[in-house]
C-alpha cells in the first residue's frame, strides 16, 4: 500500500484484451475522423483495504482530450469505476479504455488518462498521443 500508483504499460491496441498481457499492439497512432481509439493499460501501485475476508481496491478515471499545444479541448470526469474483491491482493488488473471522439479536424491530438486510487486518495496519469488524418 506504500507504492506509489503509475502505469507497469500502456499502448495502442487493436482490439479490445481479453485478459491480462494478451494483446495485440497496434502499428500506429494514426485514425480516421469517429475511428475509435482502443487503449490497454496496467496500472501498478494501487492500495487495498480489507472488507471483512476480503481485500478491495477501487479506481475511477478521467480523461481530458488536448489539441497540440496543450490546449484541453473536453473531457470527463469519472467515466469509468472499478471496484474488485478477492480472497488475496490481485495484481494483475488491467484496463480497456475505448475512446471515440467526433468531428475532430485533422492535426495532432492526445488523450491525457487519469487514474484516481479510491481507497489512499493517490493519482497517476499517461498521455497517448495520435493525429487524425
Amino acid at each position: 500500500n506504500r507504492a506509489p500508483l503509475s502505469f507497469d504499460f500502456f499502448d495502442v491496441v487493436t482490439k479490445n484484451v481479453p485478459n491480462y498481457a494478451n494483446y495485440t499492439l497496434r502499428a500506429d497512432n494514426v485514425f480516421k475522423a469517429g475511428e475509435p481509439i482502443l487503449l490497454y493499460a496496467e496500472p501498478i501501485g494501487y492500495a487495498f483495504m480489507r472488507k471483512g475476508e476480503a481485500f478491495r481496491f477501487s479506481l475511477e478515471a478521467d480523461f481530458e482530450l488536448l489539441d497540440s499545444n496543450g490546449k484541453i479541448l473536453g473531457g470527463q470526469k469519472k467515466f469509468q469505476r472499478w471496484v474488485f474483491e478477492s480472497k488475496a491482493p490481485t495484481f494483475d488488473f488491467y484496463m480497456n479504455l475505448t475512446y471515440s471522439f467526433n468531428g475532430l479536424a485533422p492535426g495532432k491530438y492526445a488523450v491525457r488518462t487519469v487514474l484516481h486510487d479510491l481507497v489512499d486518495e493517490d493519482e497517476a496519469w499517461f498521455e497517448f498521443p495520435f493525429e487524425i488524418r
